[in-house]
């Protein structure tokens, strides 16, 4: 170790899922620059078993997850940890009221922060500058400009334990899948209405999957989640299971592994997708790839529609902002079938799943 390397090193991103994810390139840079370095994570405690296994993090917090006495760890436990461990350096890659105050006082001597680049954002939103802003992943890895130098890869990559794949490939066997079957995993959900398909177009995409390629859908989510997944699982109307709702996010990345292709919104289980290898059909709405979260994979590939008033948020929002939803509804089924079909190849064996009413797993 040089004489000036931090010894331990703390690394802020409590959230949101996709976010915590395109975290894991910036600490392939960490470790590339101070091989001999403690690095360490603070996330939130939904987001633990993504890295439960991931050798690449020697120590790794949680905020809201649960102490050893099983209560919930708030701010203040946290806190003490941290400042137990003597960081020499904490980066912020979150700047958020909890993430700056975590920082601030986790006693490191040496700290740095992810610029938000809100301004060029706006800028984007409100009056369409036609600027590609940085992904994300450049972002993060600005933040530290001693990582200018680093050559690694740009593109997430998550580590899935063996008990979390156990229980993933468990959870799909008592839906009826078989190692051997050919799987397409599908998203319906997103954080704001304008960021999501509309479900019956996700549910005749399903059913072209499932009659065309022979493919078993896979509908992933959160608990958030679970009734759209469920819909659109009864509107394909076999063939189809429902995982939304019943796995942790380290679980979602196990069942996402075992897919040949995941169709998504704009959403976390892109990004997951991404970091376990799983190319992606990737449907944007109200928000577009310039704003610097557009998926990483080599053969991602992105469906949008090229209208004057995208994106209209940032984030999204509830309602379509001109009252027409063109951005979506403009996106056919059939598009996005072929796009899917591309991914998959010319080459593999037919599902063999059951009907949908005996292959929920419960």
């Amino acid at each position: 170790m040089k004489r000036k390397d931090p010894r331990k090193i703390l690394i802020i991103r409590f959230g949101s899922l996709g976010d915590v994810v395109l975290v894991t390139p910036f600490i392939d840079a960490v470790r590339s620059r101070y091989p001999e370095s403690s690095v360490a994570l603070a996330v939130k405690g939904e987001y633990e078993d993504l890295f439960a296994a991931d050798s690449r993090i020697d120590r790794l917090f949680s905020l809201g997850g649960r102490t050893s006495s099983g209560r919930g760890a708030g701010m203040y436990y946290l806190l003490w940890q941290v400042r137990r461990e003597g960081f020499d350096a904490a980066v912020d890659l979150q700047r958020n009221p909890r993430s700056i105050l975590l920082s601030a006082l986790c006693g490191a001597r040496s700290r740095a922060g992810v610029r938000t680049e809100r301004a060029g954002r706006r800028r984007l939103v409100q009056r369409k500058v036609r600027a590609e802003l940085p992904h994300v992943v450049d972002r993060y890895r600005a933040a530290l400009p001693q990582l200018a130098e680093v050559a690694t890869d740009r593109r997430p990559r998550l580590v899935i334990g063996d008990g979390v794949r156990q229980r993933a490939d468990e959870l799909l066997a008592k839906g009826g899948v078989s190692e051997e079957d050919m799987l397409v995993g599908v998203a319906p959900g997103a954080g704001r209405a304008t960021k999501r398909w509309p479900a019956t177009k996700f549910a005749e995409l399903g059913r072209l999957l499932v009659e065309r390629a022979n493919a078993g859908v896979v509908l992933v989510g959160d608990s958030d989640e679970r009734g759209l997944a469920d819909e659109v699982a009864s509107a394909v109307g076999g063939r189809a299971i429902v995982t939304a709702g019943r796995t942790t996010v380290g679980e979602l990345a196990a069942v996402l592994a075992r897919c040949r292709v995941l169709v998504t919104n704009d959403s976390g289980p892109m990004h997951v997708a991404t970091g376990v290898g799983t190319p992606v059909v990737a449907i944007f709405g109200a928000t577009t790839p310039e704003l610097g979260f557009a998926p990483l994979g080599e053969r991602d590939i992105i469906v949008s529609r090229s209208l004057e008033c995208r994106p209209c948020s940032l984030h999204g929002s509830e309602r379509c902002p001109v009252g027409t939803f063109e951005c979506m509804e403009g996106i056919e089924a059939q598009e996005v079938f072929e796009k899917t079909l591309s991914l998959i190849g010319s080459t593999y064996e037919p599902a063999r799943l059951p009907e949908m009413s005996a292959c929920r797993p419960h």
